[in-house]
């Protein structure tokens, strides 16, 4: 084994053991999210996309780390629609897309969750970082990245505001023919409410 590897190994096993202490340590409270957010595609494709979904897990002091599943819904925009394609008759309209103005499908993503949150004051700053895969509509990667406020209520509640980001890859064209609006990547921004209970 390389000098190189043995060092790298030893860092990584120092790192592993140093969190599962922290995390043995550390008090542990279960946390469930609801969440709903709305998001605008940059970049290369058009469109939208709005997204409900729920995650579990337990918080460390103040760190959660969970899991959950979520539902989004895509739309998005053909720039090459021509209102005048008339397709030939029976036709099946597969393999001619300019009479087609926007795609759309649901997408169930499935992934891990990490979030800050400082549930001892009143309004905090919290983030949210999310990966793991996604199947339907887009099948593929799925990665997630958001930031905002954490508003606290009774009964150990909260309402959360954040930012976000969200980037999804499906390597291969799984829903039509249409690679061009359908295979690659969709990137984008927008905003998400949270229900902490």
């Amino acid at each position: 084994m390389s000098p190189n590897r043995n060092i790298l190994l030893s860092i990584l096993f120092t790192f592993t053991l140093s969190l599962t202490g922290y995390l043995a340590s550390a008090q542990t409270k279960y946390r469930g999210f609801i969440e709903s957010g709305y998001g605008a595609f940059i970049g290369e494709k058009s469109g939208s996309e709005w997204q409900v979904g729920t995650s579990h897990g337990l918080l460390f002091n103040h760190l959660f780390i969970g899991a959950g599943l979520g539902f989004s819904f895509y739309s998005v925009n053909n720039p090459d629609y021509d209102p005048d394609c008339v397709l030939p008759k029976g036709h099946d309209g597969m393999g001619v897309f300019t009479g087609i103005k926007r795609f759309s499908g649901v997408s169930v993503p499935v992934f891990l969750n990490v979030k800050g949150l400082w549930e001892n004051r009143k309004i905090s700053p919290a983030f949210d970082l999310k990966g793991g895969v996604t199947a339907g509509f887009i099948t593929g990667l799925f990665g997630e990245a958001g930031a905002g406020c954490r508003f606290g209520l009774r009964s150990k509640t909260a309402i959360l505001l954040n930012a976000l980001y969200e980037y999804a890859y499906e390597p291969n064209n799984m829903v039509t023919d249409d690679s061009r609006y359908t295979q690659g990547s969709f990137s984008c921004i927008g905003l998400k409410l949270a229900f902490e209970f």
